[in-house]
């Protein structure tokens, strides 16, 4: 056309996609026929079914072959060993007053109440008169275990200490056998559980102590006075005479003969006490 207008002309022809782009014209694609839906799985056979639809074994009490096993929670809990000491005479009689370790005193109705209503696992007692002595340093568990049942407190003057980490004291200082030392030196007759400060007070300190009986001690100081400790508490005995205390002690009185076998031994005493104190620089 010649003419400038071009105003009159008709429209031109739309180009679609497809035109365009061959590769992108999904029109002669072939449609996707769908995956055939799985085949169900075959039902379980019913436990209590006779093939009928009809309930015939027992749904109420026995288990279920499907079911998960149950658990008895109380096997779960964790496990703890209480500790209620009571006199001989509690048990024949049903009263008295036990005492809780770690907590305190219970009455034997509320002990029982308290036993009831909780999973408790029983221990023996332990035997206090069969425990063999043994030749080594070491106190054994089971000796251990009632030496403190025995003595559950310390047992210095006035001891509080009712913990079970205390030291275990040989009474009579403990000798090797390669020295001299006779056998069957750890014994319940010769253990005492002791805190950790009287236990030092006993070693350096010049007090004395001597086991008078099963769980019954009796202490001097350097000055004489006398404490016996047993299951009751504490009892002030007073001052032993001075000669006696002396020889208790060890220490030499004035006036002994040089060669007196306590003044020997309580000089040669002084003496492995300054070998044994640290010396500082300069000394």
């Amino acid at each position: 056309d010649s003419g400038g207008g071009g105003g009159g002309g008709e429209d031109p022809e739309t180009i679609g996609e497809s035109d365009v782009h061959p590769a992108h014209n999904d029109a002669d694609d072939a449609k996707e026929t769908p995956a055939p839906a799985p085949a169900p799985a075959p039902a379980r056979p019913c436990p209590t079914c006779a093939g009928t639809g009809d309930v015939t074994g027992d749904v109420t009490g026995g288990p279920s072959p499907f079911a998960r096993p149950r658990v008895d929670p109380r096997r779960l809990l964790p496990q703890a060993t209480l500790y209620f000491h009571l006199a001989e005479e509690s048990l024949r009689t049903g009263t008295g007053v036990a005492r809780f370790e770690g907590v305190g005193p219970l009455t034997l109705p509320q002990l029982r109440e308290f036993l009831g209503h909780t999973n408790v696992r029983v221990v023996p007692v332990a035997d206090l008169a069969g425990q063999r002595p043994v030749d080594g340093y070491e106190v054994p568990a089971r000796m251990r275990e009632a030496t403190h049942l025995r003595s559950p407190a310390c047992i210095s003057p006035w001891g509080t200490n009712l913990s079970r980490r205390k030291d275990m004291e040989h009474i009579t200082p403990y000798l090797p056998p390669a020295r001299g030392g006779p056998p069957g030196q750890t014994s319940m007759d010769n253990l005492g559980p002791l805190s950790r400060h009287p236990h030092r007070v006993k070693t350096h300190g010049r007090w004395t102590l001597t086991q008078t009986g099963p769980g019954s001690y009796e202490w001097r100081t350097p000055h004489g006075y006398r404490f016996a400790v047993d299951q009751h508490g504490t009892h002030a005995l007073g001052k032993a005479d001075p000669e006696q205390a002396r020889a208790t002690t060890g220490q030499c009185a004035p006036g002994r003969p040089g060669d007196d076998p306590v003044c020997l031994a309580s000089r040669s005493r002084a003496r492995s006490r300054r070998a044994a104190r640290p010396r500082h620089r300069g000394q």
